[in-house]
């Protein structure tokens, strides 16, 4: 007998989350490639030089518009601040 498993019983519902005073909808379980991409971001924003911090810190910029784009695609720049990036990658 074929057992029947959904997947989609697993998936975190999309996140409403406050940035600036404004909500927002993101997903709530991030896509594979997006997940590595994120780990990549905290590896290497925790080697990064002062230098290279200034790019990584445009780059992790990026990809979190691009996040919030999934549900607000008219989303011309996200009102976040570095604090507040950099709480979110724990540094």
């Amino acid at each position: 007998m074929t057992r029947f498993l959904d997947l989609d019983a697993v998936v975190v519902p999309d996140l409403e989350v406050t940035l600036s005073g404004q909500k927002y909808q993101i997903p709530g379980s991030p896509t594979v490639p997006r997940m590595l991409r994120w780990l990549a971001f905290q590896g290497r924003f925790e080697k990064a030089t002062p230098e290279e911090s200034v790019e990584l810190l445009q780059e992790i910029y990026d990809a979190l518009l691009a996040l919030f784009r999934e549900h607000h695609p008219d989303l011309e720049e996200l009102p976040i601040r570095q604090e507040q990036i950099m709480e979110v990658f724990g540094a």
